[in-house]
């Protein structure tokens, strides 16, 4: 019904999709600890499937880490 309105609405997510979305941006913004807490879970294991990271961010951490390493 509600994915029903969303498509009525031209818009071509799920409630589902639209709740990994929700949570890969909240943990990209507070970390994984707070996207656990807005969806709810008891587990960290239960949230890590909804987030995504993007490569350019797992670049720029190694590289920050490379750095922090060599200082």
């Amino acid at each position: 019904m509600a994915n029903g309105f969303l498509r009525d609405l031209g818009i071509p997510d799920t409630l589902h999709s639209l709740r990994h979305l929700c949570l890969t941006e909240a943990c990209q913004i507070g970390g994984i600890r707070v996207a656990q807490e807005i969806a709810g879970h008891a587990s960290i294991s239960t949230t890590a499937p909804y987030t995504k990271v993007a490569p350019r961010d797992l670049r720029e951490v190694m590289h920050a880490v490379g750095r922090r390493i060599a200082s």
